[in-house]
């Protein structure tokens, strides 16, 4: 069913599920025409324009002109967003990547040119980008030298470290004060997937700026509420969904064991219209324990990448890292908010929320076949006290990440993040607490936990 009223985005969902889907093709012909304007202006002629990757939101096609009086060759990027979040997701993006460039070392993408209309020839919102040189970490890594793998550690450190210098008073994302004054930023609406995702530009719903973690849960649970509300009130009365039109029409061409399987998402359906705001009404009653109101000044907010993976870092032939792309849906967030840890450091193996790892189990014999997995793992967690150390030496803001994040905060987020599927657990979870004596405890409380080899479970 397509929530959105832009002909260019349909979402493929259900009560649990949202995914964009492009209904529209961009065009590379209108592509060419609308870029060779700013192209002209530097001397660059004959542009061809060819497909390069595909995110989510977003269609990426590489630029190739040549300078009409050297002879010189240039590549950039061109970014084609999906109308998600139409013009705050554009001029959000942009406007992150010129405050980084202007206020840290980190090597985000130069920005040369970008519309955050789609009232033009192309009709979707564009950025035209510096192709940075470079080669996804993800493709190197694991022929690194360990030397290698231990800069990449101390250097993400350095870059969180510059990051969390970077201070503001409000959650939200950031944006050029005025098209006039693009050194100048503001925090404004948050461009966040829980605030646009599938219907939710029909709500009426508060996107921010925040002045508290408890503001910005507390839109963000509603809009969860109002998923339900949505989806009873007009997906079902078409006919999707459980509608018994659609069940009974289908209902001959299925097999034994698909009516079954059909029967059980009905009724799991079922329970979660039910569940869903209960689970929601709970988690809005505990917010104020979770994130109590404080003032800016004792909780300040900072930028954080939440992306900062081995797909998104770009090296060189030697191993230096050369840039950092992807700066799509970036807020600034309290400390308690952001996860210690960047991406490119974390694994699933044994991580609790923050992304710190449980120390593998040693495989019984050289030739187990877990050899390798544990060798990748215990890597994973000498590199993560490598990014700690780093830290320490710098004296950085960014260590606060491990201390102000109790586990209270983390199952909280936890419970949110999963509420279409963890709904039934939620009110047990919210039931447990009055009975649990470590909930203020931080990241570095699991951390001794696990120095002394004592294993600790959580929701």
């Amino acid at each position: 069913m397509p929530l959105s009223k832009d002909p260019r985005i349909c979402w493929e969902t259900d009560i649990f599920f949202e995914i964009p889907i492009w209904c529209i093709q961009p065009d590379v012909q209108k592509i060419e025409k609308v870029i060779l304007p700013y192209l002209e202006i530097n001397g660059l002629a004959d542009p061809t324009v060819t497909f390069f990757a595909q995110g989510a939101l977003n269609k990426l096609y590489t630029i190739h002109a040549i300078h009409a009086e050297f002879g010189t060759e240039h590549d950039f990027v061109f970014r084609v967003a999906l109308p998600v979040q139409p013009y705050y997701k554009t001029e959000s993006e942009a406007a992150t990547c010129n405050y980084v460039r202007l206020h840290t070392s980190i090597p985000a993408p130069r920005i040369y040119a970008y519309d955050s209309s789609s009232e033009n020839e192309l009709g979707f919102e564009w950025m035209l980008m510096e192709k940075i040189p470079g080669t996804p970490l993800a493709k190197v890594w694991d022929s690194m030298e360990w030397e290698r793998k231990v800069y990449v550690a101390m250097r993400l450190a350095e870059w969180m470290d510059e990051l969390s210098r970077c201070r503001f008073t409000k959650v939200g994302s950031l944006y050029h004060s005025s098209k006039a004054n693009l050194g100048g930023f503001e925090v404004g609406p948050a461009v966040d997937f829980d605030f646009y995702r599938g219907r939710c530009l029909q709500y009426e719903l508060d996107r921010g700026p925040f002045s508290t973690a408890q503001q910005f849960y507390q839109s963000s649970i509603l809009s969860r509420r109002m998923d339900v509300n949505f989806y009873t009130e007009n997906v079902q009365e078409d006919g999707e969904g459980s509608g018994e039109g659609k069940a009974s029409e289908e209902k001959n061409q299925k097999s034994e064991s698909e009516e079954h399987e059909h029967q059980d998402g009905m009724e799991y359906e079922k329970r979660a219209i039910l569940g869903i705001p209960k689970a929601c009404d709970a988690l809005l009653k505990i917010l104020p324990q979770v994130f109590p109101e404080d003032s800016p000044e004792k909780t300040p907010k900072v930028l954080y990448h939440h992306d900062i993976s081995v797909s998104n870092i770009l090296v060189d032939d030697a191993g230096n890292l050369v840039g950092l792309v992807d700066w799509e849906n970036i807020l600034t967030v309290p400390y308690a908010l952001a996860r210690p840890f960047p991406k490119a450091l974390e694994c699933i193996y044994g991580e609790d929320d923050t992304g710190m790892l449980d120390k593998p189990p040693p495989p019984e014999s050289e030739e187990d076949d877990n050899r390798k997995t544990y060798d990748e793992l215990y890597e994973k967690t000498q590199l993560q006290e490598v990014f700690r150390k780093r830290l320490e030496e710098l004296q950085s803001p960014w260590l606060r990440t491990f201390t102000e994040a109790t586990l209270l905060s983390k199952e909280f987020i936890w419970n949110l993040e999963g509420i279409n599927f963890t709904f039934r657990r939620t009110k047990e979870w919210i039931d447990r607490l009055a009975g649990r004596e470590d909930l203020g405890k931080t990241w570095d409380y699991r951390r001794m936990k696990q120095t002394n080899i004592e294993a600790q479970v959580y929701v």
